[in-house]
């Protein structure tokens, strides 16, 4: 009687991960339902923590003053400013009836 609901078990995890990546939630579930060794799930942890450590490392900004634009960005900011200003003034100069 385990052994069928083993299976079933088995059989609704690869079906329900087919085309997922997720291996912590299905390493946690075949631990969980399939009596798997949970050594694994811990690895899966660890080496995720890992690998989200050093994404985070490279988000950080160390200093602010150290963001730089290049040329093109900046012209386009003065760009866009300098046509805000037109059309500011352009809109001052309509007269009203």
């Amino acid at each position: 009687m385990l052994g069928i609901q083993k299976r079933k078990a088995e059989k609704f995890i690869n079906k329900f991960f087919q085309g997922m990546d997720d291996p912590v939630m299905e390493q946690a579930l075949r631990c969980q339902y399939l009596g798997e060794d949970e050594k694994k799930l811990h690895d899966l942890l660890e080496q995720q923590q890992k690998e989200m450590e050093e994404f985070a490392k490279n988000l950080e900004l160390d200093d602010v003053t150290k963001v730089v634009m290049t040329d093109e960005e900046i012209e386009e900011i003065l760009k866009s400013q300098n046509n805000v200003k037109q059309d500011a003034e352009d809109r001052s100069t309509i007269k009203h009836n």
